[in-house]
């Protein structure tokens, strides 16, 4: 049994599609009733259209039956296998309904060997039926469910596999940093956690008895950053012509 297990291949995320080159004078809406997904290629050369084939492409955005766009759609690295072209990449971007569990536009960014690509892997926890803070009744929580990394190899690493069949409650919380995950990046040197975390003070998961952590308050300058333009600006809340304004001055 040993012998079959480290015969297996290594894990990895790659996924090769065989997609078509954008018809010219050919609208998104017409690719869409061709039963394709609009997307294009840039960085790093010239930008290139293409169309992905629908069916394959939605089982990759929504790998889960009643769940959200999939963390592992832009993380992993796709080969894009375009007549005489492949183009190594990942997506940047996603126009998408995750409740109807439709696809409207795909950006995706070439991953050049050599040159840094900034990409968020998933996380998964594993061993959760043996951690002693488990068995013992407290919560076990994942609280970074992608972590940013740093890339300049060959290729994009697949999820991170997070052990807690170690992880022991002390009170008033336990916690798995990104600095205990080091081990899991490639040994090669290739992939580093980006440089805007605190690997000391970047918490991955969590173990703690539901109810016995007090709570906080917020501090005086936080913003919700669901209400973060791309400006960086406050949005309103109302249409500043007719109601009050409930949003800070700009």
């Amino acid at each position: 049994m040993v012998a079959y297990f480290r015969q297996r291949p290594p894990r990895d995320s790659t996924v090769n599609l065989e997609v078509k080159e954008w018809p010219a004078f050919a609208s998104k809406e017409d690719i869409v009733a061709d039963g394709h997904v609009p997307a294009v290629v840039w960085k790093y050369g010239p930008d290139r259209r293409v169309c992905l084939p629908e069916k394959e492409i939605l089982e990759l955005a929504f790998d889960e039956p009643d769940g959200h766009l999939s963390h592992l759609f832009s993380g992993r690295l796709y080969r894009l296998h375009v007549g005489q072209w492949i183009e190594e990449c990942i997506v940047q971007h996603v126009q998408a309904d995750p409740l109807d569990k439709h696809l409207y536009f795909v950006k995706f960014q070439r991953h050049v060997p050599g040159r840094m690509t900034q990409v968020s892997i998933p996380v998964s926890l594993i061993g959760l039926l043996g951690c002693p803070a488990y068995l013992k009744g407290y919560h076990v929580e994942l609280v970074m469910p992608t972590v940013e990394c740093e890339v300049v190899g060959d290729h994009i690493p697949p999820p991170f596999l997070l052990d807690v069949s170690k992880l022991h409650f002390k009170s008033p919380y336990s916690a798995i940093t990104l600095r205990d995950m080091l081990p899991l990046l490639p040994s090669d040197g290739t992939v580093r956690f980006s440089r805007k975390y605190d690997l000391d003070r970047a918490e991955v998961c969590w173990t703690y008895e539901v109810g016995k952590i007090p709570e906080v308050p917020l501090p005086k300058d936080w913003r919700d950053p669901n209400f973060i333009d791309r400006k960086g600006k406050l949005m309103r809340l109302t249409y500043r012509n007719f109601w009050p304004s409930q949003g800070q001055e700009r």
